[in-house]
């Protein structure tokens, strides 16, 4: 019977070409270690795809508290909407002139705002440099000062 041999160097390009069909396998199954743990971008031939980020809140529980105790002293609840109008979901407004604000967009310029008082900022403390709070309709947004993009919202007062 004869015997076949294989040459060493044919040996160890058959163990290396296995071990490179392995090693995308091993590379998600093995902690991470070195430049990919530790955030460093471009030293890591696999990449992970990086988790959605998640929503920052400007407005603390208290914020809104605050926010609604005001509001509600200064219009109170459960009167009546103009006639034509139901009270729903979204306040007295007509249908058509729903929301038109969202978070990561900037605000229309045709929009209209009114700032809010100095006392409710006051109570509020500060809105942090860059940033104005502002009434629109019946919410309250955090806007960029520059870019108006609205950061952050307290929707639907019940205002009309």
């Amino acid at each position: 019977m004869p015997r076949h041999f294989c040459s060493l160097s044919t040996l160890f390009f058959m163990i290396a070409v296995h071990l490179g069909m392995l090693s995308p396998l091993l590379a998600d199954t093995l902690p991470e270690t070195g430049a990919a743990a530790t955030g460093q971008a471009g030293t890591s031939r696999l990449s992970r795809p990086t988790p959605p980020e998640r929503p920052v809140r400007h407005f603390s529980e208290q914020h809104i508290e605050i926010v609604r105790n005001h509001f509600s002293s200064a219009y109170p609840e459960n009167r009546p909407c103009p006639r034509g109008l139901h009270k729903q979901h979204h306040g007295c407004r007509p249908p058509g002139e729903a929301k038109k604000w969202s978070k990561g967009y900037p605000l229309p310029v045709d929009l209209p705002q009114e700032p809010l008082p100095a006392d409710l900022l006051q109570q509020l403390g500060g809105v942090g440099n860059g940033y104005r709070v502002v009434r629109v309709g019946a919410d309250i947004v955090k806007i960029v000062s520059g870019t108006r993009v609205v950061v952050d919202a307290i929707p639907d007062l019940g205002l009309r």
